[in-house]
């Protein structure tokens, strides 16, 4: 009986939708290790000098490189071969990405630069290459059961990210500054992007949809979207969201090391329980969206998002403790949110236009994201030399800019409230 499952266990992994959670399991693993905002790579920046604002920078350069969705269609369809393509993209992605670490070696004046430069492009490729990835896999899955499919992929994304950060965590304690602790990571990212691209080459093309196609002019990736103005509502929305989201996203690591002073290990260990309570309640919130609709769960989510934003302001040193239950009240309430925005994008969308739609959503929230990080990069730079005092309580500068981003929020969903809902 038990040989009996053990073969049937390896008949589904050889089946071509489980083939492509192979991949997506590689991918993840690559992702959590070394893609800008995780803890390896904060780590890494750290040491190789960046400042806070200058971290700030690059986080604001990565989110820009999502502009570059807009050119995806065009790429897959000249080509007639996504397989061709999503080798390639990954393969250069990823080396690019892996090429940051010997940087130092390599270049003695103006890492900094050096580092960025290689960073954004490494990113921008990658954003050329997850959509298509996507369509690629979402071929292969029957439709009465896509719902089951990509919540296990959501799954085992959440389970990787907590065992990966319960790891870096214990690893970057013992060996944080440690520049041949740097170069092993990495030699394990370039072992993995092999077993990746290998299973990627096993995978069955399935391109016969972009042989007559024609290709997408990006004047219908543009027009198409702006004169629909029940959907340019929602973008307007999402702006404001992702304008929020941006703001303080990319300090908060750096806040909880350098000034509230908690170890890897901690953080990782909080983000792991934070993973975990994401995984329980992702199903309870995909109920509440089909029973309450969208707009009402979104509400709900981002409302309490946007105020668990303030509770920034009692996390010091002194008052460490209350750092889970922030994270772990911002992590469950952001989930619910993010369900929510993926189905109401849907349902705005017809399927002839669905791919023009996303690429002209993705590409402007990535200009917004971009210019959101830089204003608090820009506020941080100013207001650090000047004490903030609301209300008789002395506030750190990043607790001001969390806070900002909290009301932001807030901004957004009241905007959501009165355009949105009631179309």
């Amino acid at each position: 009986m038990r040989i009996n499952k053990i073969k049937e266990f390896k008949r589904a992994l050889r089946s071509d939708r489980n083939k492509f959670m192979v991949c997506f399991t590689y991918q993840s693993i690559i992702d959590n290790l070394i893609n800008i905002g995780s803890l390896f790579m904060t780590s890494f920046v750290l040491f190789l000098g960046f400042e806070d604002a200058q971290i700030g920078l690059l986080a604001s350069l990565v989110s820009l490189t999502g502009i570059f969705q807009i050119f995806s269609s065009y790429i897959y369809i000249k080509v007639k071969s996504r397989k061709k393509v999503i080798i390639a993209l990954t393969l250069i992605k990823y080396i690019l990405l892996s090429l940051v670490i010997f940087i130092p070696l390599i270049v003695k004046n103006k890492v900094i630069i050096v580092v960025s430069i290689i960073t954004f492009l490494a990113h921008s490729i990658g954003s050329l290459q997850g959509a298509g990835m996507l369509e690629w896999n979402n071929k292969f899955v029957p439709d009465k059961i896509k719902g089951r499919y990509f919540s296990t992929r959501n799954l085992i994304g959440n389970v990787i990210a907590m065992i990966l950060s319960i790891m870096l965590g214990k690893y970057l304690d013992k060996y944080d500054g440690v520049y041949g602790a740097y170069v092993f990571i990495i030699i394990i990212v370039l072992v993995l992007v092999l077993f990746c691209i290998k299973d990627i080459i096993k995978l069955k093309s399935c391109d016969d949809d972009l042989i007559d196609k024609p290709i997408i002019s990006m004047k219908k990736v543009i027009f198409s979207p702006l004169s629909d103005k029940r959907y340019m509502k929602y973008i307007k929305f999402n702006l404001l969201w992702m304008f929020a989201w941006s703001f303080g996203r990319p300090y908060y690591n750096i806040y909880t090391i350098k000034y509230v002073g908690l170890d890897y290990s901690y953080i990782a260990l909080i983000a792991s329980v934070t993973a975990m309570v994401k995984i329980c309640s992702a199903r309870i919130w995909g109920m509440a969206v089909d029973k309450k609709g969208s707009e009402k769960l979104i509400l709900i989510t981002g409302t309490l998002f946007g105020f668990s934003n303030f509770l920034w302001v009692f996390i010091t040193q002194d008052s460490y403790f209350l750092y889970p239950i922030l994270i772990i009240i911002n992590g469950l309430m952001v989930i619910g949110v993010n369900i929510s925005k993926f189905n109401l994008n849907l349902s705005l969308t017809s399927k002839d236009e669905r791919l023009a739609y996303l690429a002209f959503n993705g590409a402007v929230v990535a200009i917004f994201s971009f210019i959101s990080t830089n204003i608090s990069t820009i506020l941080i730079k100013i207001l650090l030399t000047i004490d903030i005092v609301i209300w008789g309580m002395n506030i750190n500068t990043y607790q001001f800019i969390f806070c900002c981003s909290g009301f932001l929020h807030i901004i957004a969903v009241l905007y959501l409230l009165k355009n949105v809902r009631h179309d």
